[in-house]
């Protein structure tokens, strides 16, 4: 080989190795980002930033993002279904957890439905509570309650009107 085809092999393999190097470089240091399923949050009847507990089945009640009940909720609550979801629990400092009543005192973490799967049931899902997904849930949680603020109401149906005589 002559010295400039010799060189132009030097820099397109240089070249190529960088490429590649900044490419590997990218894939390890972006990561994916954590994605709420906006129906299992919207269908939980709790949402809550808990901790694992060292109790098998009961998580520590860090914060409460959304409930249906007005009472205060305990420090803890026992969640049926916990082992499923432990790995996720014990790996994060503290997770976002959707929760649904499990018809026995305790709470369950609902899995997702999958339109293409029918009635069988999911993996339940948790997420890793960080500033970024602390705030897709609130926006979740406030774009459902604008939705269900805006839905026309009839009266007729939902409202009795009493008079006083």
């Amino acid at each position: 080989m002559s010295p400039p085809s010799r060189r132009r092999v030097i820099v397109v393999i240089v070249a190529a190795s960088a490429w590649w190097i900044s490419l590997g470089l990218m894939a390890a240091l972006t990561s994916n980002p954590t994605v709420l399923n906006v129906t299992q949050v919207l269908e939980a009847r709790l949402v809550i930033e808990a901790r694992g507990l060292d109790a098998g089945d009961q998580v520590q009640v860090v914060r409460v993002f959304a409930s249906d009940r007005l009472a205060p909720l305990p420090e803890t609550l026992t969640v049926s279904n916990l082992a499923e979801v432990i790995d996720t629990l014990e790996s994060n400092g503290s997770c976002l957890v959707p929760l649904s009543p499990g018809g026995d005192g305790n709470w369950v973490v609902p899995g997702c439905h999958f339109l293409d799967k029918g009635k069988t049931r999911s993996i339940p899902m948790i997420y890793p509570a960080n500033d970024t997904t602390r705030t897709r849930l609130k926006q979740i949680l406030k774009r459902g309650k604008r939705q269900i603020l805006d839905r026309p109401v009839d009266p007729d149906r939902h409202f009795v009107q009493v008079t006083a005589r």
